[in-house]
């Protein structure tokens, strides 16, 4: 008998701070051209671990979510629990992939479709080359879906991508080794923490019912989930439901080499993680609002104002936090409040080390 479980029955909204949980671990929807920006900026500087960086904050924050999912999973095999990590997988938008044969950690195989490498490859495979693959974020869940599954000690295996429609092969395939690894993992800190409480400021009233803007294109959002595919296309983007813990992790690691080793490379490397939120914004938001129907719950978005009160509305559905419009004088003055958002949550709890 296979277990069906409906992984939107784990997903709860905060409304008060606009936070998505999802087995209680703060997620958010991006679309893939913040995710391979955001990334590549990472990974290209050679005297930057970013490889290293990517991987390990896939490792762990997939850990401490699928701890919480495998207490869910009481009286399965390692093999059904691993399956249903992989369907959790799918759900989340990053692809779907299967066990090529009889699954065993180490030299087992998993083949399939991945959200990176095929928005990758639509995104940049006629003008760019790779010489090796972009899945690190599925890399460090598969390690630690294998590990939590057949119950080893943390950094017991390694998962290696060992082809990809990015290096020209038909599909992605994953190699698991018990080799010792060199992820390691860090105290899932927010777990036990509350959510910070919104600060109460007097914003600027917005032209159309912002509150009932926000609901509806919330429980869109919330009805996202992967296709056969595992993939999440939608307003021409390729969405993902990630966990926001990863996407704080890689910056606070990024930016602290620099802010450790080169400080005098600090002001561009600020500029390249606002770039990655400006593709974001850009295609995420701007298809988005640019949906007649969307358009239609915000009375048309009939003025430029409209439209930046609409974004805050996007913004909370996403999951991103409390966004509003504190102060806005068409033509001279904007100011836009967060009290609470998913990256500011996360850089005030990530431990060193």
């Amino acid at each position: 008998m296979t277990l069906q479980i409906n992984w939107r029955d784990f997903l709860e909204r905060k409304e008060d701070q606009a936070f998505v949980l999802f087995f209680g671990e703060p997620v958010v929807l991006h679309c893939h051209h913040f995710n391979l920006f955001l990334e590549q900026t990472i990974e290209d500087p050679p005297y930057v671990p970013g490889r290293k960086i990517l991987l390990q904050n896939a490792y762990e924050s997939s850990h401490c979510l699928l701890q919480k999912v495998a207490a869910q999973l009481t009286g399965l095999t390692p093999e059904k629990k691993l399956d249903q990590f992989l369907d959790l997988l799918g759900f989340l938008g990053h692809g779907r992939l299967q066990p090529e044969g009889a699954f065993h950690p180490d030299g087992g195989t998993l083949r399939g479709v991945t959200h990176s490498s095929i928005a990758w490859k639509e995104k940049y495979g006629q003008s760019l080359q790779r010489k090796r693959g972009v899945d690190y974020f599925v890399r460090g869940f598969l390690t630690a879906a294998i590990e939590i599954a057949y119950e080893m000690e943390p950094g017991s295996i390694r998962v290696e991508e060992v082809q990809s429609p990015v290096l020209g092969d038909e599909v992605s395939v994953f190699a698991s080794h018990t080799v010792r690894g060199e992820l390691h993992l860090r105290p899932c800190t927010t777990a036990s923490l509350p959510l910070p409480e919104s600060e109460t400021y007097k914003d600027e009233p917005p032209p159309f019912d912002l509150d009932r803007f926000t609901r509806e294109l919330s429980a869109i959002a919330d009805a996202m989930e992967g296709d056969d595919r595992g993939l999440i296309h939608t307003h021409q983007v390729y969405v993902t439901r990630h966990l926001a813990r990863y996407y704080a992790g890689i910056q606070a690691d990024f930016y602290s080499f620099f802010l450790n080793h080169q400080r005098d490379l600090l002001s561009p490397v600020q500029e390249l993680l606002l770039e990655s939120a400006h593709m974001c914004v850009f295609h995420t938001f701007g298809n988005l609002l640019m949906d007649p129907e969307i358009q239609a719950l915000a009375d048309g978005l009939s003025s430029p104002e409209a439209y930046v009160f609409a974004a805050t509305g996007v913004a909370r559905a996403l999951g991103f936090g409390q966004w509003s419009v504190g102060t806005l004088t068409p033509g001279e003055l904007l100011t836009l409040r967060a009290p609470s958002e998913y990256e500011g949550l996360f850089f005030q709890v990530l431990p060193e080390g």
